[in-house]
């Protein structure tokens, strides 16, 4: 027989006499049993259960919280998806459920965790809390927040009732002016950076969108003034870091982690040092280094007695404000970010090592830095200060900005004289922030609560931002790379995916900068972040096709830079305006190693649509092989011959990365045939002015015997047949104690060369020409002697 929910055996029973109301805080501090397997907390109407909050350690092999409602017999739908499940067995737990006039809002171990939406209204009618299950309970109270009416110097207070250890105790606890609880969860004093914002004592500030609200305060100029206290607080450090990674920029910054997120998506805009932490753009081509300064100076509070005696309130809450501002850090930060452009043989992390040796040797620091990053010690010479950029990010007004090494380290000395003799240039560091909705007078408290999303879902967000900025800096560095505006089927690949991918990228952070205020506000779920994220990770612009992707076209990138150097060695550059050199009437010949590759079609790019959220990536291809780079190396070494053998004037080399680039003859398919036959590279000819070009194939090696009929006079020699590509054979001989050859043109695969000397030894060589005469194709020297019987 099913027994009725409500009938089940408790665990815990707490009568709510006086029901739930708006405000309502129900607090439950137990521990989970050791071998557990499910256990619930109910609120109950009558036979009705208004919410049920059922975590289960394992269901089907997974840990779910189900969340629910029992109207009458029947049981609404499941409520279950959640970021993560909070409980461990044997393990303690604190559990606050807060009732709003429109849900109620969980926290476990002072992180959210769910909102559950009313499907009971009178919540009024909520008169029993049970718990049931694999559970102890340790302590359980109900408590809510009202004004006190006869004591305007008391915040509020708590009524309720405490059920601990077995007892029920009657509890009221004031909150007594002029204390600032740091520890007390409910009270939720937030502490955040100020990142270069004009942060003042008394200002408003919603903690939803993290932003500061101008021009309103809860008290008058001269109130104001009455109630603020100032104490000294001093303290320097230096630090040098190598750090590329945005979680170490913002722990050396102080921010948390809804604040980096509302950074990163541009919520919120950072200025003075703040800056530093918004140049999110990674490259690997450049070694970097930040030089930080930190000092503070002093800290002013507002005493609590003036949240009694408030003076705008109802115009901060209608503004959106959730929180004013009680407590700034003044003093001030700077850092300089060195940066130095890689050489295509130059390491990073080595780099890296060698800027920070360079900086320590410099006499001016005399005092020990905090050194992180890593980098094999070099010898500091190894990198010229005028290779070195400075970008400045600071607290500190400068007449002009430093951009060189030498102007950074000026600055840096006179950093702690332009604070001013008394710290007055000093800035916000940090700030304090009471919640309006603990303030009496609050009409709508419940509009002022600030949820705070899981450290496991901000991990995960940033990650997801991080990699947004890391896959735009490769697309950037690819495209910037001097060696990538030579060719322009290639460059114009990379813009199309980088116009795309930023389109995706907007858009997806805008979604993700409207959703988070509403989340923080109670206004969405995290699992309609969750969604999003889903969508995110299932997207092909965050799949590791489009990792391949780029790794594919940076392996070209080098490969077409390395041959293009080669190339430039011998004085041949990359040239689009064939068709100058054609019209050219004292140009006879055009030889251009043309690169063959880079016009084929990239179906993954074509394929992906601006706003490609899901779908399946076509295959990722590559024309690069390690039999395309041999035959590559094989035709550079040939053209670079050719290019030294050849001292006419009516013959020039040049480069070339199109298929088809004369205008004159668009419909000309040769080009495009060699470039399928020939991947990778092809040295195309043009003669006399056509615009037809020829593959230029060498002829083979000749092969040849002489040892078949040797007399005292002569010498037969045998040839292996010519190969298609030879126009024309020479063979050449002299005594081996002679210096000039003798040349016979043959036409025939046997010779005889006859005249010869009796018992001399001779030298023996063969060259075969093709279209390119200038430049043949010689055999191995053989040495014969001849017969001495006549």
């Amino acid at each position: 027989m099913n027994i009725p929910e409500s009938r089940k055996m408790a665990v815990h029973e707490q009568d709510l006499p006086n029901g739930l109301s708006d405000q309502t805080v129900i607090t439950i501090r137990g521990q989970v049993k050791p071998k557990a397997d499910k256990f619930s907390i109910n609120l109950h109407k009558d036979n009705h259960i208004a919410f049920k909050f059922n975590p289960r350690f394992n269901e089907g092999g997974k840990q779910v919280i189900v969340r629910n409602s029992l109207i009458g017999n029947d049981w609404g739908s499941e409520e279950r998806h959640l970021s993560y499940f909070p409980f461990k067995p044997g393990e303690p737990f604190e559990m606050k459920i807060l009732c709003t006039h429109s849900e109620f809002r969980v926290k476990v171990d002072k992180k959210d965790l769910l909102s559950y939406r009313h499907r009971i209204r009178e919540i009024d009618q909520i008169k029993k809390l049970t718990v049931q299950g694999d559970v102890l309970i340790r302590m359980l109270s109900i408590a809510r927040c009202r004004k006190n009416d006869d004591d305007d110097d008391d915040i509020g207070e708590m009524l309720g009732r405490v059920f601990q250890h077995g007892i029920i105790h009657d509890v009221k606890t004031q909150l007594l002016r002029g204390r600032i609880p740091k520890d007390d969860d409910d009270f939720d004093i937030v502490e955040v950076a100020a990142m270069g914002r004009p942060f003042q004592l008394g200002m408003a500030y919603d903690l939803r969108k993290h932003t500061l609200i101008p021009g309103l305060t809860l008290w008058n100029h001269e109130k104001l003034q009455d109630k603020i206290s100032i104490s000294d607080q001093y303290d320097t450090k230096f630090n040098l870091h190598s750090s590329d990674k945005s979680e170490d920029e913002t722990s050396n910054l102080k921010v948390n982690g809804s604040l980096k997120i509302a950074a990163k998506l541009g919520i919120v805009e950072f200025s003075g040092s703040g800056s530093y932490f918004t140049n999110n753009v990674k490259s690997d081509k450049r070694a970097k280094l930040t030089l930080g300064y930190h000092t503070t100076t002093k800290f002013k509070q507002l005493s609590m007695d003036h949240l009694t005696d408030v003076s705008y309130l109802s115009d901060l809450e209608e503004t959106g404000a959730t929180h004013v501002t009680v407590g700034i850090l003044y003093g001030a930060d700077a850092y300089f970010v060195f940066e130095k452009e890689l050489k295509s043989d130059e390491n990073k992390q080595e780099m890296e090592g060698v800027l920070t040796l360079k900086i320590l040797n410099i006499p001016i620091f005399n005092v020990k830095l905090e050194c992180e990053g890593s980098g094999e010690k070099k010898d500091s010479k190894t990198v010229k200060s005028d290779e070195i950029r400075c970008t400045f990010y600071g607290d500190f007004k400068l007449n002009t900005n430093p951009c060189t090494l030498e102007e950074s380290l000026e600055v840096y000395k006179k950093l702690p004289d332009m604070l001013g003799e008394n710290g007055e240039h000093a800035v916000p560091l940090q700030v304090w922030l009471y919640p309006l909705s603990k303030i009496p007078k609050a009409e709508h408290p419940s509009d002022c609560l600030i949820r705070e999303l899981s450290d496991s879902l901000i991990t995960r967000l940033s990650h997801a931002i991080d990699r947004l900025n890391l896959v735009e800096g490769k697309l950037i560095d690819l495209i910037s790379d001097e060696s990538t505006k030579s060719f322009v089927s290639f460059l114009n690949k990379l813009q199309d995916m980088k116009q795309k991918f930023s389109h995706y990228k907007a858009d997806i952070m805008t979604k993700l900068a409207h959703l988070l205020p509403l989340i923080r506000g109670y206004k969405s779920e995290e699992s309609d972040l969750e969604d999003l994220l889903k969508r995110h990770d299932d997207s092909v612009f965050n799949s590791t096709a489009m990792d391949q992707w780029l790794e594919y076209r940076k392996m070209e990138l080098d490969v077409l830079r390395t041959f293009l150097r080669q190339l430039r060695e011998v004085g041949v550059n990359l040239n689009e305006d064939l068709h100058i050199l054609l019209s050219d009437a004292d140009i006879k010949n055009v030889v251009s190693f043309t690169f063959t590759s880079l016009e084929e079609p990239d179906e993954f790019l074509s394929q992906l649509s601006d706003s490609d959220e899901e779908g399946k990536a076509a295959e990722i291809k590559t024309w690069l092989t390690r039999g395309i780079i041999k035959s590559m190396r094989k035709k550079t070494v040939l053209f670079k011959d050719l290019k030294k053998s050849n001292n006419s004037k009516s013959t020039k080399f040049t480069v070339s990365a199109r298929s088809n680039p004369i205008i004159s003859n668009p419909s000309a398919t040769a080009g495009s045939e060699h470039h399928r036959l020939h991947p990778g590279a092809c040295i195309m000819l043009y003669e006399d002015g056509s615009d037809e070009a020829i593959c230029f194939c060498p002829p083979a090696k000749p092969v040849f015997s002489a040892t078949y009929d040797i007399n005292h006079s002569s010498i037969t020699v045998r040839l292996s047949p010519a190969c298609a590509a030879t126009s024309k054979r020479t063979l050449e001989f002299k005594p081996r104690t002679k210096e000039n050859w003798k040349k016979l043109f043959i036409h025939q695969d046997e010779v005889k060369l006859t005249e010869l000397e009796s018992d001399n030894e001779y030298e023996i060589r063969c060259s075969a020409m093709g279209i390119l005469q200038d430049l043949p194709v010689t055999s191995d020297i053989i040495s014969v002697r001849s017969s001495d019987n006549p």
